[in-house]
């Protein structure tokens, strides 16, 4: 539902799909704005204003813990993405 219209009703010249994206993001915030971790602000920061964005950049994934009915966020964890280098001949079978 895009302002209280289903996508289908629009037609291709209507709703670009920036736009549609804009929209999946900001419905995806306020989600994400109902997470809230009174001992720890960094942790709350970190899902309400960088986990999009270090999504966007490929530098984490972010995956929720939600109750049963998907009203709320019980937690979440964030896992880093980060390319590991290895040099030709530098493995053995003991490393």
């Amino acid at each position: 539902m895009i302002n209280n219209q289903s996508i289908e009703s629009y037609s291709k010249d209507t709703i670009s799909l920036k736009k549609i994206k804009e929209n999946a993001e900001f419905r995806i915030k306020q989600y994400l704005s109902t997470f809230s971790c009174k001992k720890n602000n960094d942790v709350e920061n970190f899902l309400h204003n960088i986990s999009i964005t270090f999504q966007k950049k490929n530098k984490t994934r972010t995956y929720l813990i939600v109750s049963d009915d998907n009203s709320s966020i019980m937690a979440y964890f964030s896992l880093a993405i980060k390319p590991v280098f290895i040099k030709n001949g530098s493995i053995s079978n003991t490393k």
